[in-house]
């Protein structure tokens, strides 16, 4: 199956119907959420900018015949008004407490950065929704593999993290795509 787009979300009243199993894809503006998605899928469905703020509500995505991936807009620094930032939130809150059809998420971080107060809230929000979640930890490629272990234990350690619920991942070399598949497969169905 080709994938398609469905819809894009700006409120909580044009979300699409739910129907198939979904999962969200979250993270900072700019650490690669669109190209992880395209890498997935193995076809450019989700834009990528260089900059950041480019998604502007909930892009929904059909990749098979029983599975929508949703693109978040980007927390953190983006172009975008504060009236803006809040709707995205409430928008969020909206999907994560009422959608039945969202069986987890994947956090897309950015290996390189060190985490911060957004971060940490952002993890705290994750789990307070009880859906389970996944962390790709992205742009390795930017980095020597003799730095990958100590990046990813001190992003893990610092947001509290596990070792299991974590995938290191490049769209680039597609490094990690199979396992981060994988482990959507389990930990979300």
């Amino acid at each position: 199956m080709k994938p398609e787009f469905i819809a894009l979300a700006k409120s909580p009243e044009s979300l699409p119907k739910p129907s198939l199993v979904e999962v969200a894809f979250v993270g900072r503006s700019n650490v690669g959420k669109s190209s992880l998605i395209n890498t997935l899928v193995g076809q450019k469905i989700a834009r990528s900018s260089a900059t950041p703020g480019r998604t502007q509500g909930l892009c929904f995505f059909k990749v098979s015949p029983r599975l929508i991936f949703v693109d978040f807009p980007g927390y953190g620094y983006a172009k975008v008004s504060k009236t803006d930032r809040l709707k995205w939130g409430v928008l969020a809150e909206d999907y994560f407490t009422h959608r039945l059809t969202l069986r987890g998420t994947v956090w897309i971080y950015d290996l390189r950065r060190d985490p911060d107060e957004l971060d940490e809230q952002m993890r705290e929000w994750l789990a307070s929704h009880g859906k389970p979640f996944l962390v790709a930890l992205t742009k390795i490629d930017t980095l020597k593999r003799s730095e990958w272990a100590a990046r990813k234990n001190f992003v893990l350690k610092t947001l509290d993290l596990s070792e299991d619920g974590s995938v290191l991942f490049s769209s680039k070399t597609k490094e990690g795509e199979k396992v981060l598949w994988r482990k959507m497969n389990e930990e979300f169905s």
